[in-house]
């Protein structure tokens, strides 16, 4: 069954909305990402005037992209095949993830759009209906 699928992502967690024939699956998947540290100095080295934080940052912002690879992996592996797929969310997150799909042999999402911080599940199932045309049975 093909479904269009909506992403609601924010820097730990994700949000699944697959909306089917008249039915609406929801799916959490929470990451293993870390804020990214902000040093107040240096490391003290043995040498004079010497800076290992450089080289210790550099790891950290390494380590911190492996996990988001990794994020987005668990992710792309979570999606179902769909008609059509919006990726929604606050921040940078949304648009790296529609650049891992692509560089992953997936096809481009159709929308990446901003979204505000805060949003509950029913506001963001509520605003996927919305966006791909669908509406509730009353």
């Amino acid at each position: 069954m093909s479904a269009d699928v909506g992403v609601w992502l924010d820097q730990n967690h994700a949000v699944i909305v697959s909306l089917g024939d008249g039915e609406v699956k929801v799916v959490r998947i929470t990451g293993e990402t870390e804020s990214k540290h902000r040093s107040t100095g240096g490391v003290k080295s043995g040498r004079p005037y010497w800076h290992r934080s450089v080289e210790s940052s550099r790891r950290a912002d390494e380590h911190r992209k492996g996990t988001i690879r990794k994020f987005f992996a668990s992710l792309a592996s979570a999606l179902e095949a769909s008609d059509r797929l919006i990726i929604m969310g606050p921040a940078k997150g949304k648009a790296a993830f529609a650049d891992f799909l692509v560089e992953n042999g997936r096809s481009k999402p159709d929308g990446v759009l901003a979204a505000s911080a805060r949003m509950t599940e029913p506001q963001i199932v509520a605003r996927f209906k919305s966006l791909f045309g669908k509406k509730d049975p009353r």
